[in-house]
């Protein structure tokens, strides 16, 4: 029972428990997300997030300025003025954002902040990322992910449990994405190959796997922590995701999995390997309170020997049996679903004649 309070930035804001539902015509209708990060705030850290985000939000479709000051777009400049805030609050609330909303993928990750010491002055300008700045580029993004979005609904409509639902979506971007590492093609780390928009090239590394992961669980209802931290190989990114029907989170890479060590669904165990940042803004990056995880890994009831459902063959790709997902047949059924779809044009449209072109995407 949420206490909606309406914005004319087109938006919801829930105070409790903390609930953005987005009513715009473009983009993600109705989609909520858990803005984890935000709880963890003070309440004036909470009040300029907030405001942050409206910002965002009503940005988010338009055309972006260029600033003397920065090369790169600006989507918009926030007025923090009347907050008794300092530059590390605000950066603080501005890293909560990109963590709660992976759906964001076109902000950089570093803003501009502006304060006059004589005036009390603040401003945020809030930048575009490099290679999402452009307008058609955000709605290319924005087109593929509904669809996806909407794929992946189906093929889980039947699921009557979390755990499943996130074993589906595990899988899902595990074989359509592939790791970007330095030795292909990309030369270095980028905007697109560390955001949902990797979905555009299919590569993308592990803050890509994981707002990925967070993104789809979200619009599915399923409480996620996007979580940044360290591992033997250097910083990394993960999941952190709440089973409603055992009331416990855990923990998921989708990109260890990728690369054949199966982590889905695991318990506190996975603290000696996988290490959240410290909390607070440090030279590593920025850290918040974290729930407690489970003290035991989630079994599913049909895992196989190795418990994971899931063999790893000799080139590193994964071969998945999952009991009740029949793989090979996930084209004849997206083929049977586009039919579907086809059919329902053709009798909107009132006959095939009338239609010029009917493309299966």
């Amino acid at each position: 029972h949420w206490q909606h309070v309406y914005h004319n930035a087109g938006i919801v804001l829930d105070d409790n428990p903390y609930i953005v539902v987005i009513l715009t015509n473009e983009g993600y209708d109705n989609y909520i997300t858990y803005e984890y990060v935000y709880m963890t705030f003070n309440s004036e850290c909470q009040t300029v997030y907030k405001k942050i985000v409206q910002s965002i939000e009503h940005h988010k479709n338009l055309d972006y300025q260029k600033v003397d000051f920065a090369d790169k777009l600006m989507i918009c400049e926030i007025d923090l003025s009347e907050f008794e805030i300092n530059s590390e609050d605000i950066a603080i609330c501005f890293w909560g954002i990109l963590s709660d909303h992976t759906e964001y993928f076109f902000v950089c990750d570093t803003v501009y902040y502006y304060l006059d010491k004589e005036t009390g002055e603040k401003f945020l300008y809030v930048m575009a990322s490099d290679e999402c700045g452009d307008r058609q580029i955000r709605e290319e993004v924005y087109g593929k992910l509904n669809r996806v979005v909407e794929e992946i609904k189906i093929q889980v409509s039947e699921m009557e449990s979390t755990a499943e639902k996130v074993r589906y979506i595990d899988e899902y971007i595990r074989k359509n994405f592939t790791y970007a590492s330095v030795s292909e093609d990309i030369p270095e780390v980028n905007d697109i190959t560390s955001s949902v928009a990797s979905i555009l090239e299919g590569r993308a590394i592990c803050a890509g796997y994981a707002r990925m992961n967070h993104f789809v669980l979200n619009h599915l209802g399923i409480n996620t922590i996007y979580v940044t931290g360290m591992v033997d190989e250097g910083y990394h990114a993960w999941n952190y995701i709440f089973v409603e029907e055992e009331n416990q989170w855990y923990a998921s890479d989708v990109t260890f999995s990728d690369g054949g060590e199966k982590i889905l669904l695991r318990g506190n165990d996975i603290l000696k390997t996988h290490k959240p940042l410290k909390e607070g803004l440090t030279d590593d990056g920025f850290g918040y309170p974290l729930p407690e995880l489970s003290g035991e890994d989630f079994i599913f009831d049909n895992d196989q020997t190795e418990e994971s459902g899931e063999s790893v063959n000799g080139d590193g790709d994964t071969d998945t049996n999952f009991e009740n997902d029949d793989t090979d047949n996930k084209n004849d059924s997206s083929e049977g679903i586009q039919d579907e779809l086809k059919d329902e044009l053709v009798n909107a449209f009132g006959g095939e004649e009338n239609i010029v072109n009917v493309q299966n995407e």
